[in-house]
């Protein structure tokens, strides 16, 4: 579970296959007090998601808060919490998957863990001429 020190009262985790929280291991490079980034084990096929809380002793310094999620470097899915929502009362999200617009209805592609390929590559360096 990511708590960010900066942010008192604020929790984010991953939920894999409804079994719970996993177990997260920290990228110390990219920690700062008001932001973390957590690396979990994949589980090939694996359905997963990602939950945040705001404690009820949570205070706000500002207007509102954006959450935004990223996976592998790319912007999935965000809220914007007002500040008036928060800290009276406990204030939680589930992001379960992408909203993409198929055939002209709007689905939701739940997160999943792809196929994990595992081995050798070998890698060709292109020169611009």
């Amino acid at each position: 579970m990511a708590i960010l020190d900066g942010i008192e009262g604020l929790e984010v985790h991953v939920n894999v296959s409804g079994r719970g929280t996993s177990k997260e291991y920290a990228d110390q490079e990219e920690t700062t007090p008001t932001h973390a980034s957590n690396y979990i084990e994949a589980v090939t096929g694996a359905e997963f998601t990602v939950n945040y809380r705001f404690a009820p002793h949570f205070q706000s310094k500002g207007a509102a808060f954006a959450i935004d999620v990223y996976i592998d470097g790319m912007f999935m899915d965000g809220q914007v919490a007002e500040s008036n929502k928060l800290g009276s009362v406990e204030y939680k999200q589930c992001f379960s998957g992408n909203h993409d617009e198929i055939r002209g209805q709007w689905q939701l592609r739940k997160f999943a863990f792809s196929k994990l390929i595992i081995g050798r590559y070998f890698a060709t360096a292109f020169t611009q001429r």
